[in-house]
Parts: C-alpha cells; sequence; structure tokens
C-alpha cells in the first residue's frame, strides 16, 4: 500500500482521510494531499483494498469520523458490509 500518512504530521494525508470519510475521490487535490495513494486505495483489489481499509480504520478512526461528521464514515461501511459499499461508491460515480 502506498504512504497514506502524512511525514509532517501525525495522521492521514487529507486525500486519504476525504476518501476514507465518503468512499470517493475529492474533486479537487489538496497540495501534497495523497490523491494518487487515495486513487490507489480505491481501485486496490478487494482483499488487499480490505486489509488496507481495516488497518487504516483502526489506526485512524477518529480523523476519519471528524471528517466525515455528521456522517457515518464510508470506511466504517465498507468495512460492515462490502458490497453495499462497493454499490453506494458506484453511484457516487455516476
Amino acid at each position: 500500500m502506498p504512504r497514506p500518512k502524512d511525514r509532517d504530521r501525525d495522521g492521514l494525508l487529507p486525500d486519504v482521510c476525504f476518501f476514507l470519510a465518503h468512499g470517493r475521490l475529492p474533486e479537487r487535490a489538496a497540495r501534497g494531499g495523497g490523491l494518487v495513494e487515495a486513487f490507489t486505495l480505491k481501485y486496490s483489489p478487494n482483499a488487499l483494498r480490505e486489509r488496507d481499509l481495516a488497518t487504516l480504520w483502526r489506526e485512524h478512526r477518529q480523523q476519519i469520523e471528524a471528517a466525515a461528521a455528521p456522517n457515518e464514515p464510508w470506511v466504517a461501511k465498507a468495512l460492515r458490509d462490502p458490497q453495499t459499499a462497493d454499490d453506494e461508491q458506484h453511484e457516487q460515480e455516476t
């Protein structure tokens, strides 16, 4: 998995956090924000992606919840029911 953490701060890169919170890539990339990392995570094979999502959720839950507030983070839905999360993600892309 690409480096999702920000080297200069204790947290996720902004675009990776956005993807985990909302289930889609941001419309505009944040400067140095990890758009490539978010893209790679979004389109990685399912088994690999599920493992990576679980790790990122476990390690950065508070940051992701804050970014998604007041809604439930997409990554929580994706881990609970991967098929529903994939369907939701495809709806957002169309």
